[in-house]
């Protein structure tokens, strides 16, 4: 028997304007670059793809539809898939569904009952019953057992192209330097106290580089002279190919974590760049992170500082982490994720 064609339905629930060629010309968001990628390698699995955003230019890219409205859309849709926001489902017109319809809640961003309520997004859950899609098994295990999905599934999400280009081994770096280039509110604050504290009195040489703006909230504490005399250099934001580089000199991503984080894209991106990740383990980062293996997870700040410099000094240590981290970029692959949602998730109803 021939399986019947996938018809998808992703919908941007903010009907933010981008498309598969935007990245060409201006920096988008990490729900829009997923979103791209995504549907992009499905629609190579022979699926039928439909993005419904905020696009001007309603486009065929790729093999994936572009639009900014459904008044076009005539069959059904299979699987529809809502990228956090459950209400978006009770925008398909019922024409275009059918009641062996999936829906699918692709959680980038935290939930709880309590925000689901807040939000008047209950309903919207009891009338579709959507499952739920995590990108990390700890956002699964702090999410509420009370939201009505219909069933769960973990898939992580991959990463751009260019990580999975890198060269498969890395040189150990001469200089003993550290980088941080997540959101700064993201515990920023404490991660420099901690090298004051703790890195710099006993690793003197070792740089700190961080990417933000000199002004932020997060900095206001500590002043230039703190900065310079604890060799801590704010840099500006790079593009991608900037980050890549920045990593390529580094020794270690020096990252608390966050509660906030889902993912944690720049673990996942630091490690497929050959570079260890040292880490409290907040948020997700207990998921990206190998204790030991592609990084160093410690609750205790000066714990985790020692095992920081122990990384700055040993040669043959951080080589292996390296390796090991390089080896993780296999598992965010595109065309495996993709493969994921296509043989675990987007499973078809029982007629």
């Amino acid at each position: 028997m021939v399986a019947k064609q996938k018809r998808i339905l992703f919908i941007d629930g903010n009907f933010s304007d981008f498309d598969a060629d935007t990245p060409k010309t201006k920096p988008i968001g990490g729900i829009e670059s997923v979103t791209i990628h995504l549907s992009t390698h499905l629609a190579n699995k022979a699926c039928d793809v439909t993005v419904w955003n905020g696009t001007h230019k309603p486009s065929k890219i790729r093999g994936v539809n572009w639009v900014n409205s459904l008044e076009g859309e005539s069959a059904p849709f299979t699987h529809i898939i809502s990228n956090n926001d459950p209400t978006c489902f009770m925008r398909v017109p019922k024409m275009l569904l059918t009641k062996n319809t999936q829906t699918y809640l692709w959680l980038h961003n935290p939930i709880s009952f309590a925000k689901v309520i807040k939000k008047r997004r209950l309903w919207a859950f009891l009338k579709f019953r959507p499952h739920g899609v995590f990108v990390s098994h700890q956002q699964k295990s702090v999410t509420s057992k009370y939201l009505p999905f219909s069933g769960t599934s973990v898939v992580p999400h991959g990463l751009d192209p260019v990580f999975m280009s890198l060269p498969e081994k890395r040189n150990v770096p001469g200089a003993k330097k550290a980088v941080f280039f997540s959101q700064p509110y993201r515990h920023l604050k404490e991660l420099i106290t901690c090298w004051i504290k703790y890195v710099h009195p006993k690793c003197p040489q070792a740089a700190l580089e961080i990417l933000a703006k000199r002004d932020d909230p997060a900095l206001s504490d500590f002043s230039n002279a703190t900065l310079d005399q604890n060799n801590i250099f704010i840099l500006p934001k790079k593009t991608r190919r900037g980050v890549i580089d920045l990593l390529s000199e580094a020794r270690a991503l020096f990252y608390f974590g966050h509660k906030d984080e889902t993912f944690c894209l720049v673990a996942a991106e630091a490690q497929a760049a050959g570079t260890p990740v040292v880490t409290q383990g907040i948020g997700a980062l207990q998921d990206r992170v190998i204790h030991n293996e592609t990084g160093f997870i410690e609750k205790d700040e000066e714990k985790l500082a020692n095992y920081l410099i122990t990384l700055m000094h040993d040669d043959a240590l951080w080589a292996c982490f390296s390796a090991n981290a390089i080896q993780t970029r296999k598992d965010y692959a595109w065309d495996k994720i993709a493969d994921i949602w296509l043989n675990q998730v987007l499973i078809d109803a029982k007629t």
